[in-house]
């Protein structure tokens, strides 16, 4: 793995958490109107569903990150 690809992922890498963060807000306030009076199993349910959404768009954000680095190297 050369520096530059060291580099590209970092950045990706910073770009995720950052955009994660953003997003973190939002979802805080979604996640507590949705359990708000709910049972145990439902609260669990919920909470599940939506850590599997954060990391899911987490994953696709750092995934389109790393492409668009890739193709500025590529570029002439």
């Amino acid at each position: 793995m050369t520096q530059n690809t060291k580099t590209e992922i970092k950045t990706a890498w910073d770009k995720t958490v950052a955009f994660l963060i953003e997003k973190s807000d939002t979802l805080s306030e979604n996640i507590a109107v949705e359990i708000i009076g709910k049972p145990k199993d439902e609260i669990h349910a919920i909470l599940s569903r939506a850590m599997t959404e954060f990391w899911d768009m987490g994953e696709q954000y750092f995934i389109q990150e790393i492409r668009k680095s890739q193709q500025k190297t590529q570029e002439p």
